[in-house]
Protein backbone atom coordinates (compact mmCIF):
# COMPACT_ATOMS: atom_id res chain seq x y z
CA UNK A 1 0.00 0.00 0.00
CA UNK A 2 3.29 1.89 0.18
CA UNK A 3 3.09 2.88 -3.20
CA UNK A 4 0.09 3.16 -3.82
CA UNK A 5 -0.03 7.03 -4.26
CA UNK A 6 3.14 6.96 -6.23
CA UNK A 7 1.19 4.80 -9.18
CA UNK A 8 -1.96 7.34 -8.57
CA UNK A 9 0.45 10.17 -9.26
CA UNK A 10 1.73 8.50 -12.54
CA UNK A 11 -1.68 7.47 -13.92
CA UNK A 12 -3.19 11.11 -13.31
CA UNK A 13 -0.22 12.86 -15.09
CA UNK A 14 -0.47 10.27 -18.14
CA UNK A 15 -4.65 11.35 -17.65
CA UNK A 16 -3.85 14.89 -17.84
CA UNK A 17 -1.48 14.27 -20.54
CA UNK A 18 -3.58 12.30 -22.63
CA UNK A 19 -6.69 14.97 -22.27
CA UNK A 20 -4.21 17.72 -23.17
CA UNK A 21 -3.22 16.19 -26.42
CA UNK A 22 -6.86 14.92 -27.33
CA UNK A 23 -7.43 18.71 -26.85
CA UNK A 24 -4.94 19.97 -28.83
CA UNK A 25 -6.01 18.03 -31.86
CA UNK A 26 -9.61 18.32 -31.80
CA UNK A 27 -8.53 22.11 -31.84
CA UNK A 28 -6.38 21.65 -34.48
CA UNK A 29 -8.83 19.52 -36.44
CA UNK A 30 -11.67 22.32 -35.91
CA UNK A 31 -9.19 24.98 -37.12
CA UNK A 32 -8.18 23.37 -40.08
CA UNK A 33 -10.69 20.99 -41.14
CA UNK A 34 -14.05 23.21 -40.05
CA UNK A 35 -16.89 22.34 -42.23
CA UNK A 36 -17.65 25.95 -42.00
CA UNK A 37 -15.85 27.97 -44.18
CA UNK A 38 -15.35 31.31 -43.65
CA UNK A 39 -16.21 33.00 -46.81
CA UNK A 40 -19.30 32.45 -48.92
CA UNK A 41 -19.95 33.08 -52.15
CA UNK A 42 -22.62 34.03 -53.46
CA UNK A 43 -24.53 34.95 -56.80
CA UNK A 44 -27.67 38.14 -56.12
CA UNK A 45 -30.27 39.65 -58.35
CA UNK A 46 -32.30 42.29 -57.86
CA UNK A 47 -33.88 43.41 -61.43
CA UNK A 48 -32.60 46.34 -63.40
CA UNK A 49 -30.25 48.77 -62.20
CA UNK A 50 -31.89 52.14 -62.36
CA UNK A 51 -34.22 50.43 -59.68
CA UNK A 52 -33.77 51.06 -55.77
CA UNK A 53 -33.97 47.50 -55.39
CA UNK A 54 -30.79 47.28 -56.91
CA UNK A 55 -28.86 49.67 -55.19
CA UNK A 56 -29.74 47.87 -52.12
CA UNK A 57 -28.27 44.89 -53.33
CA UNK A 58 -24.65 46.84 -53.80
CA UNK A 59 -25.08 47.88 -50.45
CA UNK A 60 -25.59 44.20 -49.21
CA UNK A 61 -22.43 43.37 -51.35
CA UNK A 62 -20.50 46.23 -49.38
CA UNK A 63 -21.77 45.46 -46.10
CA UNK A 64 -21.84 41.34 -46.72
CA UNK A 65 -17.57 41.61 -46.93
CA UNK A 66 -17.24 42.25 -43.05
CA UNK A 67 -19.32 39.08 -42.50
CA UNK A 68 -17.65 36.26 -44.93
CA UNK A 69 -19.88 36.87 -47.08
CA UNK A 70 -18.93 37.43 -51.43
CA UNK A 71 -21.85 38.55 -53.17
CA UNK A 72 -22.10 38.89 -57.03
CA UNK A 73 -24.28 40.92 -58.53
CA UNK A 74 -26.43 39.07 -61.73
CA UNK A 75 -27.76 41.57 -64.27
CA UNK A 76 -31.80 40.42 -64.69
CA UNK A 77 -34.82 42.24 -65.76
CA UNK A 78 -37.62 41.92 -63.56
CA UNK A 79 -38.89 40.18 -60.68
CA UNK A 80 -40.25 37.27 -62.26
CA UNK A 81 -37.25 36.42 -64.29
CA UNK A 82 -35.52 36.65 -60.89
CA UNK A 83 -37.64 34.23 -59.15
CA UNK A 84 -37.17 31.60 -62.10
CA UNK A 85 -33.69 31.81 -61.94
CA UNK A 86 -33.59 31.08 -58.08
CA UNK A 87 -36.23 28.10 -59.05
CA UNK A 88 -33.41 26.59 -61.55
CA UNK A 89 -30.49 27.41 -58.73
CA UNK A 90 -28.81 29.95 -61.34
CA UNK A 91 -29.09 32.71 -58.84
CA UNK A 92 -28.27 32.15 -54.63
CA UNK A 93 -30.21 35.23 -53.44
CA UNK A 94 -32.31 37.59 -54.76
CA UNK A 95 -34.72 40.65 -53.73
CA UNK A 96 -37.84 40.85 -55.50
CA UNK A 97 -40.82 42.48 -55.51
CA UNK A 98 -43.65 40.37 -52.82
CA UNK A 99 -46.97 38.74 -53.65
CA UNK A 100 -45.86 37.04 -56.25
CA UNK A 101 -47.40 33.57 -56.78
CA UNK A 102 -45.64 31.24 -59.00
CA UNK A 103 -46.21 28.56 -60.67
CA UNK A 104 -43.29 26.18 -59.77
CA UNK A 105 -41.64 27.31 -56.45
CA UNK A 106 -40.54 24.40 -54.69
CA UNK A 107 -36.53 25.06 -54.82
CA UNK A 108 -37.59 29.09 -53.55
CA UNK A 109 -37.11 29.77 -49.70
CA UNK A 110 -38.09 33.26 -48.19
CA UNK A 111 -34.71 34.83 -46.07
CA UNK A 112 -36.27 38.16 -44.82
CA UNK A 113 -39.59 40.69 -45.33
CA UNK A 114 -38.17 44.08 -46.11
CA UNK A 115 -39.99 47.72 -46.72
CA UNK A 116 -43.66 47.84 -48.69
CA UNK A 117 -42.83 48.95 -51.92
CA UNK A 118 -45.50 51.16 -53.40
CA UNK A 119 -47.21 50.69 -57.26
CA UNK A 120 -46.33 54.23 -58.53
CA UNK A 121 -48.92 55.49 -61.25
CA UNK A 122 -47.74 58.11 -63.02
CA UNK A 123 -50.02 60.06 -65.67
CA UNK A 124 -48.95 63.33 -67.79
CA UNK A 125 -50.12 66.53 -66.17
CA UNK A 126 -53.03 67.33 -68.16
CA UNK A 127 -54.34 63.77 -67.63
CA UNK A 128 -54.27 63.72 -63.93
CA UNK A 129 -57.19 65.16 -62.87
CA UNK A 130 -59.79 62.88 -65.36
CA UNK A 131 -57.56 59.68 -63.91
CA UNK A 132 -57.77 60.79 -59.89
CA UNK A 133 -61.55 60.65 -60.85
CA UNK A 134 -62.04 57.78 -63.18
CA UNK A 135 -58.91 55.30 -63.85
CA UNK A 136 -60.94 54.72 -66.91
CA UNK A 137 -59.72 58.18 -68.43
CA UNK A 138 -56.90 55.62 -69.51
CA UNK A 139 -58.68 54.02 -72.29
CA UNK A 140 -57.12 55.09 -75.57
CA UNK A 141 -54.04 56.16 -73.87
CA UNK A 142 -50.76 54.50 -73.87
CA UNK A 143 -49.75 52.71 -70.49
CA UNK A 144 -46.53 51.11 -69.48
CA UNK A 145 -46.47 47.92 -67.66
CA UNK A 146 -42.52 47.25 -67.31
CA UNK A 147 -41.34 44.56 -68.89
CA UNK A 148 -43.21 41.35 -69.30
CA UNK A 149 -40.82 39.38 -66.32
CA UNK A 150 -41.24 42.01 -63.88
CA UNK A 151 -43.53 42.07 -60.78
CA UNK A 152 -44.70 45.57 -62.01
CA UNK A 153 -46.00 44.25 -65.19
CA UNK A 154 -48.07 41.85 -62.97
CA UNK A 155 -49.13 44.10 -60.27
CA UNK A 156 -49.92 47.18 -63.21
CA UNK A 157 -52.04 44.62 -65.33
CA UNK A 158 -54.46 43.00 -62.41
CA UNK A 159 -55.01 47.16 -60.82
CA UNK A 160 -56.00 47.63 -64.51
CA UNK A 161 -58.47 44.34 -65.06
CA UNK A 162 -59.49 44.89 -61.34
CA UNK A 163 -60.68 48.35 -62.78
CA UNK A 164 -62.33 46.67 -65.96
CA UNK A 165 -59.49 48.04 -68.29
CA UNK A 166 -58.62 45.74 -70.91
CA UNK A 167 -55.63 46.17 -73.28
CA UNK A 168 -56.44 47.01 -76.63
CA UNK A 169 -55.45 44.22 -79.20
CA UNK A 170 -56.23 45.97 -82.21
CA UNK A 171 -55.68 49.28 -83.55
CA UNK A 172 -59.57 51.09 -83.35
CA UNK A 173 -60.63 48.67 -80.72
CA UNK A 174 -60.91 50.30 -77.08
CA UNK A 175 -58.99 49.98 -74.02
CA UNK A 176 -55.73 51.20 -73.31
CA UNK A 177 -52.58 50.81 -75.31
CA UNK A 178 -50.14 48.45 -73.37
CA UNK A 179 -46.15 49.23 -73.46
CA UNK A 180 -43.62 47.09 -71.94
CA UNK A 181 -40.55 49.03 -72.07
CA UNK A 182 -37.99 48.60 -68.97
CA UNK A 183 -37.00 50.98 -66.63
CA UNK A 184 -33.61 51.17 -67.96
CA UNK A 185 -35.55 52.72 -71.39
CA UNK A 186 -37.61 55.17 -70.17
CA UNK A 187 -34.15 56.70 -67.73
CA UNK A 188 -32.46 56.42 -71.10
CA UNK A 189 -35.26 58.61 -72.93
CA UNK A 190 -35.48 60.98 -69.64
CA UNK A 191 -31.14 61.62 -70.27
CA UNK A 192 -32.02 62.45 -73.46
CA UNK A 193 -34.65 65.00 -73.06
CA UNK A 194 -32.26 66.17 -70.56
CA UNK A 195 -29.93 66.27 -73.23
CA UNK A 196 -31.36 67.87 -75.73
CA UNK A 197 -31.55 71.72 -76.69
CA UNK A 198 -34.59 73.13 -74.98
CA UNK A 199 -36.99 73.75 -78.57
CA UNK A 200 -36.66 69.46 -79.12
CA UNK A 201 -37.42 68.64 -75.47
CA UNK A 202 -41.30 69.09 -76.15
CA UNK A 203 -41.20 67.13 -78.77
CA UNK A 204 -38.71 64.33 -76.79
CA UNK A 205 -41.62 63.95 -73.88
CA UNK A 206 -44.42 63.44 -76.36
CA UNK A 207 -42.55 60.34 -77.26
CA UNK A 208 -43.04 58.94 -73.34
CA UNK A 209 -45.66 57.25 -72.45
CA UNK A 210 -49.29 58.76 -71.03
CA UNK A 211 -48.69 56.39 -68.07
CA UNK A 212 -46.20 54.88 -66.31
CA UNK A 213 -46.55 52.08 -63.71
CA UNK A 214 -43.77 51.60 -61.20
CA UNK A 215 -42.96 49.42 -58.56
CA UNK A 216 -40.01 50.83 -56.24
CA UNK A 217 -38.95 51.85 -52.86
CA UNK A 218 -39.61 55.60 -51.85
CA UNK A 219 -38.27 58.02 -53.08
CA UNK A 220 -37.37 56.02 -57.17
CA UNK A 221 -34.96 57.98 -59.27
CA UNK A 222 -37.15 57.60 -62.57
CA UNK A 223 -40.15 58.90 -60.91
CA UNK A 224 -38.58 61.81 -59.82
CA UNK A 225 -36.72 62.43 -62.92
CA UNK A 226 -40.49 61.98 -64.56
CA UNK A 227 -41.80 64.96 -62.48
CA UNK A 228 -38.99 67.04 -62.76
CA UNK A 229 -38.19 66.50 -66.39
CA UNK A 230 -41.47 65.72 -68.18
CA UNK A 231 -44.32 67.12 -65.80
CA UNK A 232 -46.11 63.96 -64.98
CA UNK A 233 -48.07 63.63 -61.65
CA UNK A 234 -48.79 60.86 -59.43
CA UNK A 235 -52.36 59.18 -59.70
CA UNK A 236 -53.91 57.81 -56.45
CA UNK A 237 -55.26 53.76 -56.11
CA UNK A 238 -57.53 53.65 -53.45
CA UNK A 239 -58.54 49.96 -54.12
CA UNK A 240 -56.74 48.26 -51.00
CA UNK A 241 -59.30 46.27 -49.55
CA UNK A 242 -61.59 45.57 -52.40
CA UNK A 243 -58.41 44.50 -54.59
CA UNK A 244 -57.64 41.83 -51.29
CA UNK A 245 -60.82 40.15 -52.38
CA UNK A 246 -59.69 37.60 -54.53
CA UNK A 247 -62.03 35.28 -55.81
CA UNK A 248 -61.49 31.46 -56.43
CA UNK A 249 -60.70 31.66 -59.86
CA UNK A 250 -57.74 33.16 -59.29
CA UNK A 251 -56.70 31.38 -56.07
CA UNK A 252 -56.37 27.70 -58.18
CA UNK A 253 -54.97 29.39 -61.45
CA UNK A 254 -52.02 27.77 -62.08
CA UNK A 255 -50.40 30.81 -64.04
CA UNK A 256 -47.55 33.27 -62.28
CA UNK A 257 -49.93 36.13 -60.99
CA UNK A 258 -50.51 38.23 -58.20
CA UNK A 259 -51.23 37.27 -54.60
CA UNK A 260 -54.05 39.53 -54.28
CA UNK A 261 -53.90 38.78 -50.10
CA UNK A 262 -50.35 39.96 -50.28
CA UNK A 263 -51.65 43.23 -51.68
CA UNK A 264 -50.96 45.72 -48.70
CA UNK A 265 -52.70 49.51 -48.54
CA UNK A 266 -49.47 52.19 -48.41
CA UNK A 267 -49.00 55.59 -49.27
CA UNK A 268 -47.04 58.09 -51.04
CA UNK A 269 -46.04 60.84 -48.22
CA UNK A 270 -46.78 64.70 -49.46
CA UNK A 271 -43.87 66.25 -51.32
CA UNK A 272 -41.90 62.95 -51.68
CA UNK A 273 -41.16 63.98 -55.84
CA UNK A 274 -41.44 68.11 -55.19
CA UNK A 275 -42.50 70.82 -53.06
CA UNK A 276 -42.99 73.81 -55.74
CA UNK A 277 -45.59 72.80 -56.98
CA UNK A 278 -45.84 69.70 -54.47
CA UNK A 279 -45.34 66.39 -55.65
CA UNK A 280 -47.71 64.91 -54.38
CA UNK A 281 -49.47 67.99 -52.73
CA UNK A 282 -51.21 65.27 -49.86
CA UNK A 283 -50.74 62.20 -49.09
CA UNK A 284 -51.04 59.80 -51.86
CA UNK A 285 -52.95 56.20 -51.10
CA UNK A 286 -51.84 53.40 -53.64
CA UNK A 287 -51.41 49.70 -53.16
CA UNK A 288 -48.03 47.85 -52.54
CA UNK A 289 -46.62 44.21 -51.70
CA UNK A 290 -43.20 43.66 -49.10
CA UNK A 291 -39.87 43.64 -50.80
CA UNK A 292 -39.03 39.88 -50.03
CA UNK A 293 -35.16 38.31 -49.87
CA UNK A 294 -35.78 35.00 -50.92
CA UNK A 295 -32.55 32.13 -51.80
CA UNK A 296 -32.52 28.73 -53.53
CA UNK A 297 -33.32 26.01 -51.20
CA UNK A 298 -29.60 24.59 -51.53
CA UNK A 299 -27.70 27.89 -50.16
CA UNK A 300 -25.97 27.32 -47.18
CA UNK A 301 -27.88 27.96 -43.88
CA UNK A 302 -24.45 29.34 -42.47
CA UNK A 303 -24.20 31.83 -45.44
CA UNK A 304 -28.14 33.18 -44.97
CA UNK A 305 -27.71 33.24 -41.15
CA UNK A 306 -24.58 35.87 -42.18
CA UNK A 307 -26.87 37.91 -44.68
CA UNK A 308 -29.43 38.42 -42.02
CA UNK A 309 -26.87 39.49 -39.71
CA UNK A 310 -26.19 41.97 -42.38
CA UNK A 311 -29.56 42.89 -42.59
CA UNK A 312 -30.58 43.14 -38.93
CA UNK A 313 -27.26 44.49 -37.53
CA UNK A 314 -26.76 47.84 -38.75
CA UNK A 315 -28.14 50.80 -41.15
CA UNK A 316 -30.12 48.61 -43.40
CA UNK A 317 -32.00 47.71 -40.16
CA UNK A 318 -32.57 51.67 -39.17
CA UNK A 319 -33.34 52.36 -42.98
CA UNK A 320 -36.14 49.73 -43.87
CA UNK A 321 -37.19 48.76 -40.12
CA UNK A 322 -37.76 45.07 -41.21
CA UNK A 323 -40.08 43.03 -39.19
CA UNK A 324 -39.03 40.59 -37.07
CA UNK A 325 -38.96 36.98 -38.70
CA UNK A 326 -41.23 35.25 -36.26
CA UNK A 327 -44.31 38.06 -37.10
CA UNK A 328 -43.58 37.53 -40.70
CA UNK A 329 -45.94 35.48 -43.02
CA UNK A 330 -43.98 33.91 -45.23
CA UNK A 331 -44.95 33.96 -48.72
CA UNK A 332 -42.55 30.88 -49.43
CA UNK A 333 -41.40 28.23 -47.00
CA UNK A 334 -38.53 29.76 -44.74
CA UNK A 335 -34.75 28.90 -45.44
CA UNK A 336 -33.30 26.50 -42.77
CA UNK A 337 -30.52 29.44 -42.11
CA UNK A 338 -33.67 32.13 -41.40
CA UNK A 339 -34.58 29.58 -39.32
CA UNK A 340 -32.26 29.01 -37.55
CA UNK A 341 -31.28 33.04 -37.28
CA UNK A 342 -34.85 33.54 -36.08
CA UNK A 343 -34.64 30.66 -33.64
CA UNK A 344 -31.64 31.62 -31.53
CA UNK A 345 -33.26 34.56 -29.90
CA UNK A 346 -36.32 32.84 -29.53
CA UNK A 347 -37.68 32.89 -25.85
CA UNK A 348 -38.49 29.46 -25.73
CA UNK A 349 -34.85 28.83 -27.18
CA UNK A 350 -33.17 30.89 -24.63
CA UNK A 351 -35.21 28.91 -21.64
CA UNK A 352 -33.78 25.99 -23.03
CA UNK A 353 -30.25 27.00 -23.26
CA UNK A 354 -30.54 28.67 -19.78
CA UNK A 355 -31.63 24.87 -18.26
CA UNK A 356 -29.06 23.27 -20.15
CA UNK A 357 -26.46 25.33 -18.99
CA UNK A 358 -27.83 25.00 -15.78
CA UNK A 359 -27.73 21.31 -15.50
CA UNK A 360 -24.38 21.36 -16.91
CA UNK A 361 -22.87 23.70 -14.43
CA UNK A 362 -24.55 21.51 -11.76
CA UNK A 363 -22.86 18.62 -13.05
CA UNK A 364 -19.61 20.17 -13.44
CA UNK A 365 -20.00 21.60 -10.13
CA UNK A 366 -20.52 18.33 -8.28
CA UNK A 367 -17.97 16.91 -10.21
CA UNK A 368 -15.55 19.49 -9.04
CA UNK A 369 -16.71 19.41 -6.07
CA UNK A 370 -15.93 15.44 -5.55
CA UNK A 371 -12.49 16.38 -6.80
CA UNK A 372 -11.62 18.85 -4.19
CA UNK A 373 -13.28 16.64 -1.39
CA UNK A 374 -10.78 13.36 -2.78
CA UNK A 375 -8.33 15.81 -2.61
CA UNK A 376 -8.57 17.27 0.33
CA UNK A 377 -9.35 13.81 2.07
CA UNK A 378 -5.92 12.86 0.18
CA UNK A 379 -4.20 15.63 1.81
CA UNK A 380 -5.44 15.15 5.39
CA UNK A 381 -4.10 11.57 5.13
CA UNK A 382 -0.45 13.22 4.63
CA UNK A 383 -1.03 15.72 7.66
CA UNK A 384 -1.81 12.36 10.18
CA UNK A 385 0.34 10.69 8.41
CA UNK A 386 3.15 13.81 9.44
CA UNK A 387 1.41 13.91 12.51
CA UNK A 388 1.57 10.35 13.03
CA UNK A 389 5.90 10.17 12.91
CA UNK A 390 6.17 13.15 15.25
CA UNK A 391 3.97 11.40 17.72
CA UNK A 392 5.94 8.07 17.31
CA UNK A 393 9.31 9.98 17.19
CA UNK A 394 8.01 11.74 20.75
CA UNK A 395 7.02 8.72 22.15
CA UNK A 396 10.47 6.77 21.10
CA UNK A 397 11.47 10.12 23.31
CA UNK A 398 10.04 9.11 26.21
CA UNK A 399 10.49 5.58 25.95
CA UNK A 400 14.36 6.25 26.21
CA UNK A 401 14.09 9.02 28.92
CA UNK A 402 11.96 6.90 31.05
CA UNK A 403 14.79 3.85 30.45
CA UNK A 404 17.62 6.15 31.31
CA UNK A 405 16.08 7.40 34.57
CA UNK A 406 14.06 4.09 35.65
CA UNK A 407 14.99 1.80 38.02
CA UNK A 408 16.30 -0.60 35.62
CA UNK A 409 19.76 -1.90 36.09
CA UNK A 410 22.04 -1.30 33.66
CA UNK A 411 21.85 -4.66 31.00
CA UNK A 412 18.29 -4.20 30.74
CA UNK A 413 18.64 -0.36 29.91
CA UNK A 414 21.10 -1.34 27.40
CA UNK A 415 18.54 -3.44 26.11
CA UNK A 416 15.83 -0.85 25.65
CA UNK A 417 18.04 2.09 24.21
CA UNK A 418 19.15 -0.96 21.77
CA UNK A 419 15.70 -1.55 20.70
CA UNK A 420 14.55 2.11 20.56
CA UNK A 421 17.86 2.69 18.10
CA UNK A 422 16.19 -0.19 16.05
CA UNK A 423 12.95 1.53 15.83
CA UNK A 424 13.91 5.00 15.36
CA UNK A 425 15.99 3.57 12.49
CA UNK A 426 12.62 2.04 11.19
CA UNK A 427 10.86 5.32 11.60
CA UNK A 428 13.51 7.00 9.90
CA UNK A 429 13.80 4.53 6.68
CA UNK A 430 9.94 4.40 6.58
CA UNK A 431 9.56 8.43 6.36
CA UNK A 432 12.31 8.47 3.52
CA UNK A 433 10.25 5.66 1.51
CA UNK A 434 6.83 7.86 2.35
CA UNK A 435 8.38 10.98 1.04
CA UNK A 436 9.74 9.28 -1.96
CA UNK A 437 6.13 7.98 -2.75
CA UNK A 438 4.58 11.06 -2.29
CA UNK A 439 2.62 11.06 0.86
CA UNK A 440 4.64 14.37 2.01
CA UNK A 441 4.45 17.75 -0.21
CA UNK A 442 7.16 20.10 0.78
CA UNK A 443 10.78 19.64 1.14
CA UNK A 444 10.72 22.14 4.34
CA UNK A 445 8.35 19.94 6.24
CA UNK A 446 10.40 16.55 5.16
CA UNK A 447 13.61 18.47 6.32
CA UNK A 448 11.86 19.05 9.60
CA UNK A 449 11.19 15.95 9.91
CA UNK A 450 14.17 13.94 9.19
CA UNK A 451 16.09 16.95 11.16
CA UNK A 452 13.81 15.60 14.48
CA UNK A 453 14.23 12.26 14.08
CA UNK A 454 17.97 12.34 13.10
CA UNK A 455 18.15 14.54 16.15
CA UNK A 456 16.50 11.70 18.05
CA UNK A 457 18.44 9.42 16.54
CA UNK A 458 21.76 10.47 17.51
CA UNK A 459 20.73 11.13 20.72
CA UNK A 460 20.00 7.70 21.44
CA UNK A 461 23.29 6.12 19.80
CA UNK A 462 25.00 8.59 22.39
CA UNK A 463 23.22 7.49 25.08
CA UNK A 464 24.02 3.65 24.74
CA UNK A 465 27.48 4.19 23.52
CA UNK A 466 27.99 5.17 26.97
CA UNK A 467 26.33 2.74 28.58
CA UNK A 468 28.13 0.60 26.66
CA UNK A 469 31.83 2.48 27.66
CA UNK A 470 30.78 2.60 31.49
CA UNK A 471 30.51 -1.04 31.32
Amino acid sequence: MAHVPGVLKKGVSLVLLGVGILLIMIGLLTWFGSSIPREYTLTIAAGERAKTRYQLARYLVRKGRHFGLKLETVDTVGSLEVLKEVQHGKVDVALVQGGIRMRSHANIRQVACLNVEPLQLLVRRELADACRRDLGALAGKSVNLSTPESGTFLLATAVLRFAELVPRKRPGEGGYVPLTQSVRAIQTRIDAIRAAEPGDRQSLVSQLPDAVFLVSTLPSVVVRNLVEVANYRLVPLPYSKAFSVVSLNEEVSGRNRIEHMMVLKTEIPAFTYGVSPAVPAKPCETIGAHQVIVANKNVSPYAIERLLEVIYGGTLNHLYKPPPLERVVPQFDWHAGAVAFRDRNHPLVRVELIETLRRVTTILASILTGLFALYGFYRWRQVLRFKAYFAEVAEIEAAARHALHGQSDGASTVDQLRQLTVRIDSTRNRAVEDFADGYFRGESVVVALLYYINSTQQSLHQELTDLMDKR
